[in-house]
């Protein structure tokens, strides 16, 4: 199983694009268990327009490695920087007070991202809202990673199966 991350212009017409090469780099079931897994709001009314396969479908490295049929899923997932930075001046916000909680579980904190910022220091806050947003990209993000962790195939060599089967494992070395 391979998620490709990238990051999309804020100017993007969404904020989260799911690739899948149109349903050909990953079986069925994976791309749409991830793709539900990113919309899903938790019953809370939702900040974040998540899209699948438009604009992005999927770029080389799903095209090389999504082989669904031999079990191996590739899906590409593109994520709108202005969630996480202001893109005028290429700096990364800190994390919001409000998201304080997530730091424990792996998320990093303005500690960790301030290398990445220009100059190594962080952009201001964000708004209410872009923290908020900022909240939920995390949450949705986790929740396509423990999504298809859950859906991760078991063990080492192909076997014959559906390619929309979760359970078909990934060659050895994958």
């Amino acid at each position: 199983m391979l998620l490709d991350a990238h990051s999309m212009p804020g100017s993007v017409d969404a904020d989260l694009v799911l690739g899948t090469l149109d349903a050909q780099s990953a079986g069925d079931r994976i791309a749409d268990a991830a793709y539900e897994a990113l919309r899903s709001d938790g019953g809370r009314r939702t900040l974040l327009c998540v899209r699948r396969d438009n604009p992005y479908r999927g770029g080389e490295i799903v095209r090389t490695f999504g082989r669904p049929a031999d079990g191996v899923h590739a899906l590409q997932l593109e994520v709108s920087r202005r969630l996480y930075m202001d893109e005028r001046v290429y700096r990364v916000y800190p994390w919001p007070g409000d998201v304080a909680p997530l730091r424990s579980v792996h998320a990093p904190t303005p500690h960790d991202i301030s290398p990445l910022a220009h100059q190594g220091t962080p952009a201001p806050l964000p708004s209410r809202r872009r923290g908020r947003e900022l909240a939920e990209l995390l949450c949705r993000v986790r929740s396509v990673v423990r999504t298809l962790a859950e859906l991760r195939p078991q063990g080492t060599s192909p076997s014959a199966g559906s390619d929309n089967d979760p359970n078909t494992a990934a060659p050895a070395g994958v």
